[in-house]
């Protein structure tokens, strides 16, 4: 059995990565949805596996405005891949992985991969991303679906409106 861990403390290290190390994002799990090509046609996924793995390099690390009063953080992708099923798809457009705390009464974290101008893509949470600045590691940490948008890909408009059995890790080089 996995146990899940997440280090939000990272970013304070000096040795930590952030300073300009590559790092490697995964979600995996099971996706529904859509992909229409150019042409037109859809092919539709009902609880297909999936995993996506975007590779950034955190010298590209950006904080941003994100939910207030917190900040939002966004490493852009350097390789961006998705499998689902027998599929395999890259983000025609920029991508970044982002990360924010909500501050609610119980804050939770919420992280996803995106297009950063539209905050299209995919998002998970956790209330144990709550404070996760997108440096640190994380070991295969359970997560729930948050929402999706349309995402333009290399097999045409991906579009998922449903994700379970989500896990995330980050594997820094």
């Amino acid at each position: 059995m996995y146990r899940a861990q997440c280090d939000t403390s990272a970013g304070s290290d000096a040795q930590a990565p952030g300073n300009g190390e590559p790092i490697v994002y995964s979600l995996t799990g099971r996706l529904s949805g859509t992909l229409t090509d150019t042409a037109g046609s859809t092919t539709t996924f009902t609880d297909a596996t999936f995993h996506w793995r975007l590779v950034g390099n955190t010298a590209s690390l950006q904080t941003v405005l994100g939910i207030a009063p917190g900040p939002a953080f966004e490493v852009p992708a350097v390789k961006d891949t998705i499998k689902i099923g027998g599929l395999s798809l890259s983000p025609t457009i920029p991508t970044v992985f982002a990360a924010a705390t909500v501050p609610a009464p119980d804050p939770f974290g919420i992280a996803g991969f995106s297009d950063p101008t539209t905050s299209q893509g995919l998002a998970w949470q956790s209330p144990v991303l709550a404070s996760y600045d997108g440096t640190g590691p994380v070991h295969w940490l359970p997560v729930t679906f948050d929402n999706a948008g349309p995402l333009p890909t290399s097999g045409g408009k991906l579009t998922i409106t449903s994700a379970s059995d989500l896990h995330f890790s980050v594997a820094t080089r």
